[in-house]
């Protein structure tokens, strides 16, 4: 074969120039896609576990007659509820209602007396009204005062008609004032399904569902003023008036009513809270039961609630301390997992079966011990949470490793520099 021309031998170096600019080029590339960006991520992958075991008994069996509901301290959701679940007449629950409303315009601190209240010509003749009608009425004078405390006490605890009238009209300045501040109160706490007609609840168009008024229940042993006055057995007025506690209700059974009352047409309706204590854990069960039929059903109904309650609370591990609920493995061959860091219990009732979710975020490099996420389980409507954390470590491989994988390493190069937050993408 003949030697090639002199005019063929500076396009063979161009060629040779450019192939080697191009190793060079290739080589100066492959460290820092190799070396810079940050590693594959091991994405967490959920371990299947058997949900936790519980009692097949039931929650607490609620009255079958007239509407029922009740419900755990802070839960958003209920227990149960029996009966209808239409709004029914509410009796005396209004009065409650016109108490907070006042306090949420008025608010008072416990121990304080608040402003002085007229009795004016109009309440006056009011007490007369409902005195001759057979409802109940405390005694007032025209011209004399009470005090926003004892007023409230005398609606609270007497279920005072007349008092809850003077009450709504000097804290708003008409009935029809008040019942559009107890609509936008209600909507603000929820209640939806409430509505009141007047201050009294003599008036069957105030209504209530019983979900709605258990939850009622929890609003007011919540409020301080509230949770001061409704133990109390009677007060005495400082003009010598003696208003007995008409909403107690078998205090000496643990049970703290919070409304009592009766109509016709509502028939007998009690909002009532019941610690229950399990242990070292304490929780508050908030019941409403109205449209009972008689007293004697409501003891005999309360009686069955409370003996269910009591056998039905029981504390639930929702996860042993070091269960694995999440598994990592890297390209580089290295795995871990993340186990519960301590055993999780909840108090539930027996039967409420938790739903759980894992949160866990993808990892590189970890070390044993480290927060990879948490479990969480949703139980009578509160939320449980326990961290995850990883049972091994999970070492950097070292630049060997990077320099031998240039696949998953451009990869990864590549989401670093392109991808979603990536140094383009800042």
């Amino acid at each position: 074969m003949g030697r090639g021309t002199n005019e063929d031998r500076p396009a063979r170096r161009v060629v040779s120039g450019a192939v080697g600019a191009l190793v060079i080029l290739a080589v100066g590339l492959y460290g820092p896609v190799t070396l810079l960006p940050p590693l594959p991520a091991a994405e967490p992958v959920l371990i299947d576990r058997a949900a936790p075991v519980l009692d097949p008994a039931t929650a607490p069996v609620l009255p079958a007659e007239g509407a029922s509901a009740a419900l755990l301290a802070g839960s958003t959701t209920l227990l149960g509820t029996a009966g209808t679940a239409d709004a029914v007449p509410m009796a005396g629950v209004a009065k409650l209602v016109a108490a907070l409303v006042t306090l949420d315009e008025h608010p008072l601190d416990p121990g304080r007396n608040g402003d002085s209240i007229p009795v004016t010509a109009e309440d006056y003749r009011s007490y007369l009204d409902y005195r001759d009608a057979g409802a109940r009425a405390i005694a007032v004078v025209e011209g004399d005062t009470w005090t926003q405390r004892e007023m409230l006490q005398a609606v609270l605890l007497g279920s005072s008609n007349n008092h809850a009238d003077t009450l709504v009209r000097w804290a708003f300045g008409s009935e029809d004032a008040y019942r559009a501040a107890a609509e936008r109160w209600l909507s603000s706490q929820g209640l939806r399904n409430t509505v009141v007609a007047d201050a009294t609840g003599l008036d069957e168009r105030s209504a209530g569902t019983a979900a709605d008024l258990a939850r009622l229940a929890e609003i007011a042993d919540n409020t301080p003023f509230l949770g001061e006055v409704l133990p109390a057995p009677s007060v005495t007025t400082s003009r010598g008036v003696v208003i007995v506690n008409e909403a107690e209700y078998r205090s000496a059974d643990g049970i703290r009513g919070i409304s009592r009352s009766f109509t016709d047409a509502a028939g007998v309706c009690l909002l009532f809270a019941v610690p229950l204590t399990l242990g070292e854990s304490t929780t508050t069960v908030y019941g409403a039961f109205v449209r009972q039929p008689s007293y004697e059903r409501l003891t005999a109904d309360m009686d069955a609630f409370l003996a269910d309650a009591r056998a039905s609370l029981g504390e639930v591990v929702l996860a042993p301390a070091g269960v694995e609920a999440v598994q990592y493995r890297t390209v580089w061959g290295d795995h871990t997992t993340a186990a519960v860091e301590q055993e999780l219990r909840a108090v539930s009732w027996a039967g409420v079966p938790p739903t759980g979710r894992v949160d866990a975020e993808p990892v590189r490099t970890v070390r044993k011990g480290d927060r990879l996420g948490g479990l969480t389980f949703e139980l009578d409507g509160e939320a449980v949470e326990v961290p995850l954390v990883a049972t091994a470590s999970v070492p950097d491989p070292g630049p060997g490793w990077r320099l031998l994988n240039p696949i998953p390493m451009l990869g990864s190069f590549w989401g670093w520099v392109f991808g979603p937050g990536g140094m383009l993408a800042r």
